[in-house]
């Protein structure tokens, strides 16, 4: 479960901005279930939802983009980046003191019985700091133990660990520009293997824009995701009965542009074997001529059919989505029943998180207070990242109706001519 995570000095955002899923307050008993209990003093109840809104321009993107940096380096920068190659970070471009300046992660995320806190600072040359600790809450005393301390010594020109659990697996083998973490897991190292497999499995960033048409079929021969899949489709209520996986008989594949970074075994497990397609069983008052295939669906149809997958796997394992601007290809009601999915406990009853950005305020009728944040650029052209709970509202007012009379900014300022 994600927790918390803050950026400085990364594209839009300039001093440290951070977006959090911790209730705002203790939940009464009747609404107990609407929230997620840890088990945790630091951060007893979660949310299942974060929605964030803006007007174009203002950074909502760039925080995806952060998590999908953080991500990717934790990921993939260990093979990504030869010894000596710059890291492609992007700080804030509309100041000389933040393009010198490092630019800065930190993440607090929930993986088995742990709490971990993972923090990053670095520029293009190399990793500047880096830091993980955790606390385990099956131990009686919830008390936090330092894994990793590292830091790089200008003096000296080189890495100072203070932590009493690092080994030469942490360190030693470790380059300038590559983390600590990804280094001792993809060493095998014990520790490192559940908080780096949280960033690798648990967090999902998506954007529906960029996901192959056929991303679904990668879920679908999970035979225990299967009926989760066809529950999703169902649910938007568009017309379709059933649906099967079918071959192609020119052999050919539908959509087969990849987005960058997309996994390479995913790849290869769409394009290797025999190419095949799904066939849509429709409503209809004929029998014989209720078939459709998947390239004849509408663009709305066809996104929500590729992202049905990746919902579906995520509510069954309890992970973290995050999809930006989940309303640019999808009509609000379908994207309305996918956020349901997620708000109620009785389909999501592993706790899955979904955080999205998006331009259209339908959704705020069914979110809490805390579960709305906003962007907006100050007066230096920096993102300002703040939720609705710091607005100090009434829970029982009409947040769409009062967000459009710009009682809580992020709006698009209007110029006339005349």
């Amino acid at each position: 479960m994600l927790v918390e995570f803050s950026v400085t000095n990364f594209r839009s955002f300039k001093g440290k901005q951070t977006f959090s899923l911790e209730a705002g307050r203790k939940p009464s008993e009747e609404d107990q279930s609407e929230y997620i209990e840890t088990g945790f003093k630091k951060f007893p109840y979660l949310l299942r939802c974060g929605a964030i809104y803006g007007a174009n321009g203002s950074g909502k993107s760039n925080l995806f983009k952060a998590f999908e940096f953080l991500e990717e380096f934790i990921i993939r920068g260990f093979k990504k980046y030869a010894p000596g190659e710059d890291i492609k970070t992007e700080p804030f471009c509309l100041s000389a003191e933040t393009l010198e300046a490092p630019t800065e992660f930190e993440i607090y995320f929930i993986a088995g019985e742990k709490l971990y806190f993972y923090a990053v600072s670095l520029n293009q040359k190399r990793v500047l700091t880096e830091k993980l600790t955790c606390i385990d809450k099956s131990k009686t005393r919830q008390t936090e133990t330092i894994i990793l301390d590292r830091n790089y010594n200008p003096e000296t020109e080189k890495y100072e660990y203070s932590s009493k659990y690092i080994g030469k697996i942490w360190s030693e083998p470790v380059r300038e520009n590559a983390l600590s973490l990804s280094t001792a897991a993809y060493l095998n190292d014990k520790v490192a293997k559940e908080p780096f497999e949280w960033f690798r499995v648990t967090l999902n960033c998506l954007e529906d824009n960029r996901l192959p048409l056929l991303f679904t079929g990668k879920f679908y021969k999970d035979s225990h995701l299967q009926e989760k899949i066809k529950s999703i489709i169902a649910q938007a209520d568009i017309g379709i009965v059933d649906f099967q996986e079918v071959e192609i008989e020119n052999n050919s594949i539908e959509n087969m542009e990849f987005p960058e970074n997309f996994p390479d075994e995913m790849k290869k497990m769409i394009l290797d074997g025999k190419k095949k397609t799904f066939e849509f069983t429709m409503k209809s008052a004929d029998d014989k001529h209720n078939k459709i295939m998947l390239k004849e669906q509408s663009e709305g149809t066809k996104i929500l059919f590729s992202l049905a997958g990746p919902i579906a796997e995520v509510l069954n394992k309890g992970e973290v989505l995050f999809i930006d601007e989940i309303d640019r290809s999808l009509h609000p009601h379908l994207a309305e029943a996918i956020l349901k999915l997620f708000l109620s406990p009785k389909t999501n009853p592993n706790n899955a998180q979904i955080i999205f950005t998006a331009h259209d305020t339908y959704f705020m009728q069914h979110l809490k207070r805390e579960e709305i944040w906003f962007t907006e650029k100050n007066d230096e052209g920096a993102t300002e990242l703040f939720s609705l709970l710091e607005m100090k509202e009434r829970d029982n007012v009409d947040f769409e109706k009062r967000y459009h009379l710009g009682k809580y900014g992020a709006v698009p300022k209007i110029f006339t001519l005349s």
